[in-house]
């Protein structure tokens, strides 16, 4: 980009013209092609503290409408300036160029910036987003809210769900009306509480279905930007960990109880889950006396990703020994340069060797 044209104002002493000229009311009022849900007032006002607006005309002879204001760039508070280039005729205009702190910003950087003035109210709607979300996974466990569900009995639950079963609407409207019907027919304060902040959460998550299909792609690329959900999608993923071997530690103990004796993989007929972000190792150990039969017979899991501060390489291993009393004897373990992260993502892993 050439250097910017937007010296200072006194500079252009032919063409200053007033803040409510024409060309400043043409580019408040319009678009850009790269956000064109927002007029580009919309876009200042969403991001720029304290806003001046002035149209000039320049040495070069072209007309420009130059925005002053505040912005925060780099976690400091640093004065902007952008400008718009008007075509010959006044009928259109484009995005010329940013200033930051009296310096011309990179192409780069004004790129991003632009978009940061298109999105600015999608940010803080994605962190709604991410706290609905969160509050979702969290009433669904949590046993207060279900035992004040209960406490109701049948009456308030045959009041209200017909609306969640309604084929009128979506699962969540559904969720929703069913929230508000039980929000005015309940007089137990505590589950009208906990009704109350389960609908609102419904509500956000229903907003964000509204958007259109642009928005809700740059509403989600903040969602999963977003450390809190990071983490949450981490546990996510790394549920097929607990969940495979689980599975391994009932087949092994099944076929223990048919046979009296310990098995590989192949003879319990264990097959570990297919994913992409953990690689599944058989791990035996055979008896030193026999030769044959196994002393231990374990899974680990090996993480080819990084996942919210546990680093790719690291393992969860399981391993299990022969036990008369306890059919297996299982030990389970961590390794890896962040143990407590990955301890974090599978919180009910330690768990299964108790």
């Amino acid at each position: 980009m050439n250097s910017l044209k937007i010296t200072m104002l006194s500079a252009f002493a032919l063409a200053f013209v007033a803040c409510d000229s024409s060309e400043v009311q043409m580019v408040k009022g319009g678009t850009l092609q790269s956000c064109p849900d927002k007029t580009v007032e919309q876009m200042v006002n969403g991001y720029m503290g304290n806003p001046e607006w002035h149209s000039l005309v320049a040495e070069d002879g072209n007309d420009y409408v130059n925005v002053v204001g505040e912005i925060s760039y780099d976690d400091q508070p640093t004065k902007a300036e952008i400008q718009f280039r008007l075509n010959k005729e006044k009928s259109t205009f484009q995005f010329h160029a940013w200033e930051l702190g009296g310096k011309p910003a990179p192409d780069i950087v004004a790129a991003v910036l632009l978009e940061k003035m298109c999105y600015a109210d999608l940010e803080d709607f994605a962190k709604e987003l991410v706290e609905a979300r969160l509050n979702m996974e969290n009433m669904n466990q949590d046993e207060a809210f279900a035992s004040a569900l209960e406490s109701e009995g049948k009456d308030l639950a045959e009041k209200c769900k017909h609306f969640a079963e309604s084929e009128e609407d979506s699962e969540l409207q559904g969720m929703y009306k069913a929230m508000s019907c039980m929000e005015e027919n309940t007089t137990n304060q505590e589950l009208k509480s906990k009704v109350q902040a389960l609908k609102a959460s419904i509500g956000v998550i229903l907003k964000a279905e509204t958007l259109s299909e642009e928005r809700k792609k740059v509403v989600e690329k903040y969602v999963l930007e977003d450390p809190r959900m990071a983490k949450q999608n981490a546990k996510k993923e790394a549920s097929v960990i607990e969940f495979a071997m689980r599975s391994f530690k009932r087949m092994l103990e099944a076929y223990f109880v048919e046979s009296f004796s310990f098995g590989t993989w192949r003879a319990i007929d264990y097959k570990p889950a297919k994913t992409s972000s953990f690689m599944f190792k058989e791990i035996s150990k055979p008896d030193q006396n026999t030769g044959t039969t196994l002393a231990a017979e374990g899974i680990q899991a090996i993480s080819l990703i990084d996942l919210a501060g546990c680093p790719a390489r690291s393992s969860w291993t399981m391993l299990c020994v022969p036990d008369m009393n306890d059919i297996t004897k299982c030990d389970c373990s961590i390794q890896g340069d962040n143990k407590e992260a990955c301890a974090e993502i599978t919180p009910d892993f330690m768990n299964l060797c108790k």
